[in-house]
């Protein structure tokens, strides 16, 4: 008999420094399971499990016009979505098939009915979700400075000395940003019953792969670990003066997913 796949049977809702990205790399670890990265990321190209991103063009991409390429990529986000996961998803991969997706993305590529869809097909999804969002404007504004998204264990980060108190301006901005993203994946996370992983409890502790695999449905349980390292804490005494400069501007310093 003749199993037909679903287009995606997971989905990892999320915002930009919330632990997705180490949550990919985990998921990927099962024997079962194949966590692709942010497909529907503007930026973003997957081909059968092989990441091509516009700011690293290279090879037959930046041969035939990065601009161009990535241009028709989102033009395809936006009208065929299903076959953005076709081309993903490696055609002999492991049983099971998820992707990361951002609130901004969702709002961007108006992906509304498209998850309606999945929804309705059987596809599961996890929401990530970090409260503390002055910590996820933080980490997110290092990430773009120096370039650093993720730490590998064994291998050193490059010292960038950071004066963040010089950079309030853009993580206040962010923190907005963040907030604003973060809203979108709560409606679409309580419209779709999804598994909430709350980033503090997840990064704490290990024992959240067993709640999420069982959530996926999987025939065997792993033994997952965390892939990546998390950033270093900031200098106590920069932290609290940065956090009380964005308090006095009214900047969004938290989120609760339940207060929608």
């Amino acid at each position: 008999m003749t199993v037909v796949r679903r287009p995606a049977d997971f989905v990892i809702l999320s915002t930009p420094r919330s632990g997705s990205n180490n949550l990919q790399d985990a998921l990927d670890q099962h024997p079962e399971i194949d966590c692709g990265g942010e497909l529907f990321n503007p930026s973003h190209v997957q081909i059968w499990n092989r990441l091509y991103m516009q700011e690293h063009a290279s090879g037959w991409v930046e041969r035939g016009g990065a601009r161009v390429f990535f241009a028709m990529a989102q033009q395809c986000k936006r009208l065929f979505p299903r076959a953005v996961l076709r081309i993903a998803r490696r055609p002999r991969g492991k049983p099971l098939f998820g992707f990361r997706l951002f609130g901004g993305h969702i709002s961007y590529f108006r992906l509304d009915l498209f998850l309606d869809e999945l929804c309705a097909r059987g596809t599961r999804f996890v929401h990530l979700v970090r409260h503390d969002t002055f910590d996820q404007a933080v980490s997110l504004v290092r990430a773009q400075v120096t370039g650093m998204w993720k730490r590998r264990p064994g291998v050193t980060a490059p010292a960038m000395p950071l004066d963040l108190l010089a950079l309030a301006d853009r993580i206040a901005a962010a923190a907005e940003e963040l907030h604003t993203h973060k809203l979108v994946s709560a409606r679409a996370a309580r419209r779709y019953d999804a598994l909430l992983v709350p980033y503090e409890e997840y990064t704490r502790d290990e024992e959240s792969y067993d709640r999420i695999q069982a959530f996926l449905g999987v025939r065997s349980l792993a033994r997952l670990v965390h892939a990546n390292l998390q950033t270093p804490p900031v200098e106590q005494e920069t932290y609290w003066s940065l956090r009380r400069e964005l308090e006095q501007r009214g900047a969004p310093l938290r989120f609760d997913p339940d207060c929608l």
